[in-house]
């Protein structure tokens, strides 16, 4: 069967075919569990907050005009149901402080991680990730491992673009920070 554009699979949902949208699930539901997953940190609840957006989304299509992608669209419901979730919920943040790193500090971090097999650079990104006020580490993943624009995220989180650069720099160097700290400590035990 050949591939259609989501606006393609929008208007049949519009015109009285709804088995369409299932076209639209199934392209987006794995990004947008992982979006959720960013801001709630709970896989059941990742889960249900992408059933909740994937259903007002459905309901909302009418409203839907095209002027951004479907999937930018469908993430800033996802964003914003996700984060009614944990509103809801007492949440207990680990933070790191903010601290500035020199650019010889972060090129140090960088030439580690390059050190390191892929499989462990993964491993210390996602724990570095984790680390992260779920604000932040949702940003770093849109923009990097999404590789969203800025102005794609300005649509997705309502945040302005320069709101957007200054944490994403914020983020950027929190996630150094205890990159830092952690290769320290591993280089430590591999040298003994």
């Amino acid at each position: 069967m050949e591939k259609q554009t989501d606006l393609y699979y929008v208007q049949q949902v519009l015109r009285g075919q709804p088995v369409a949208y299932t076209a639209l699930v199934d392209k987006y539901k794995s990004l947008a569990t992982a979006l959720a997953f960013k801001i709630t940190g709970n896989k059941q609840d990742a889960e249900e907050v992408t059933q909740d957006a994937f259903v007002k989304a459905y309901r909302a299509l009418p409203g839907f005009k095209g002027n951004a992608k479907f999937s930018t669209w469908l993430y800033r419901i996802v964003y914003n149901t996700a984060l009614s979730k944990t509103r809801r919920k007492i949440s207990f943040a680990v933070s790191l402080e903010d601290a500035e790193l020199t650019e010889t500090e972060l090129e140090q971090v960088g030439l580690q991680l390059l050190n390191l097999q892929t499989a462990e650079q993964t491993k210390y990104i996602d724990l570095a990730l984790a680390q992260l006020p779920p604000d932040e580490n949702l940003l770093l993943t849109l923009f990097y491992l999404h590789e969203n624009s800025v102005e794609e995220i300005r649509d997705i989180t309502g945040l302005s673009k320069a709101n957007i650069k200054v944490k994403l720099f914020r983020a950027r160097q929190k996630m150094y920070l205890y990159l830092q700290e952690v290769l320290k400590h591993e280089w430590k035990e591999i040298i003994r």
